[in-house]
């Protein structure tokens, strides 16, 4: 018996007890990334996650997205919505995500008008918002990885079903670069997106092409999309180029300057 006694304080001697951290990434949780938050139906302690990990789950969320940057840099705040087209457009990107009802934002027309920052914006919204998986693809690089899949079934398969079943998805730059002799681009953009209409699935889509040049490139895939956004399509071919307007503005600070100057 003492053979044992003495074989359990031995034991005892050479366990050693984690001490507790002078300090904690979370005080809240205390590094478990849940709290208690009273009983459940059975009287058993329930548990939800901290805000710690709520943060650290949206962290790689954006992480994942594929917007990086843009995220910072094309916010609402920095849009400059310089004429009443443009502040209407703004005020439109602003409600849907808003819009629980709302699934697709289309935005089309003429480039450098400002499509990609509202688009960019309103998925961030949505991220800040909702906390929910989103990703960002330029349409020339789901064809091409599509393309390169062509002989591999099963990876082109999974690839497919990531980009129509994540919760929100964003599309720049639909049929940009496309030859359109191809039926396959058609192919993969319609059964796409008739998969996430089906479902209800949240889509930002942009293109250079206005909804009419859309129904020519193909009639099909038009009318899923406008079907999809039920009336969240703003048409951008009306709006005059940001960039131009950047042009003629730095163009005539350069001429005031040497006027004033040399006293012209």
């Amino acid at each position: 018996m003492s053979n044992l006694q003495d074989m359990l304080q031995e034991i005892q001697k050479n366990i050693s007890i984690k001490p507790e951290p002078a300090s904690y990434n979370c005080e809240i949780c205390r590094d478990r990334g849940y709290v208690k938050a009273g009983k459940d139906k059975f009287g058993l302690d329930k548990y939800v996650p901290c805000k710690c990990k709520i943060e650290k789950r949206y962290k790689q969320i954006i992480k994942n997205s594929g917007l990086g940057e843009n995220l910072e840099n094309y916010t609402f705040d920095k849009f400059e919505a310089y004429s009443k087209d443009l502040k209407i457009a703004k005020l439109i990107c602003e409600e849907f995500p808003k819009n629980k009802d709302a699934k697709t934002l289309l935005l089309v027309g003429k480039s450098g008008t400002g499509k990609s920052h509202l688009a960019t914006a309103t998925a961030k919204k949505i991220l800040e918002e909702n906390k929910e998986p989103l990703l960002y693809y330029r349409f020339r690089e789901i064809m091409q990885e599509l393309k390169g899949l062509t002989l591999d079934l099963e990876n082109r398969n999974n690839y497919m079903g990531k980009i129509k079943n994540i919760k929100n998805l964003y599309i720049d730059d639909l049929f940009k670069n496309t030859d359109f002799r191809n039926s396959t681009e058609k192919q993969y953009v319609f059964e796409i997106l008739d998969y996430r209409y089906s479902r209800g699935l949240k889509t930002i889509i942009t293109s250079e092409y206005s909804f009419n040049q859309l129904l020519k490139i193909d009639e099909a895939t038009a009318g899923r999309l406008g079907q999809m956004c039920n009336g969240y399509l703003i048409n951008f071919d009306n709006i005059e180029n940001y960039r131009s307007i950047k042009l003629i503005n730095q163009v005539d600070a350069v001429k005031k300057r040497i006027e004033e100057q040399y006293g012209l």
